[in-house]
């Protein structure tokens, strides 16, 4: 998503949420304290998921022209199902090994996730195997989606 903002210059919808940041000057989310989450409206809500004991969401607000948005197969099902009139919605998924998501994010987190992950790929527009966990593959990749999605849609 960093990626598809720096380099096209669309912008990234930061996910409000009541989960505490990882680190000092995490970015990618609004961090929110349940009171402030408790005070959105259902209605104002375009995606909403829980991961754990924390509340996500994002507001019509928050949407601009060419915007991207990181979720979760719940709320991109969500999202399509309800708003695909108001919004040009377009899904991309990306396959990770195993193995190389617990390296990069823990077993407890991979373990989370397990079995949360069900849309089949063509539920998908765009799906990208990455046989060789090589970066430079999924930015080749998502460069070859961007062209394609500029030449359709914009």
């Amino acid at each position: 998503s960093d990626y598809i903002s720096d380099m096209y210059g669309w912008q990234l919808i930061e996910s409000r949420t009541t989960r505490p940041p990882r680190f000092d000057g995490e970015t990618g989310h609004t961090f929110v304290t349940d009171e402030e989450f408790d005070t959105y409206k259902v209605v104002d809500m375009i995606a909403f998921t829980t991961f754990g004991e924390s509340r996500y969401c994002c507001l019509h607000k928050d949407v601009h022209d060419r915007s991207l948005y990181v979720i979760d197969e719940f709320g991109l099902q969500y999202l399509k199902d309800n708003f695909s009139d108001d919004y040009h919605i377009i899904s991309l998924r990306l396959h990770r090994d195993k193995q190389r998501r617990i390296e990069a994010a823990g077993e407890e987190r991979v373990a989370r996730d397990e079995g949360k992950f069900t849309m089949k790929d063509n539920e998908f527009d765009y799906v990208c195997f990455n046989p060789t966990d090589s970066k430079q593959y999924v930015l080749h990749f998502v460069d070859r989606v961007m062209h394609d999605i500029l030449d359709k849609y914009v």
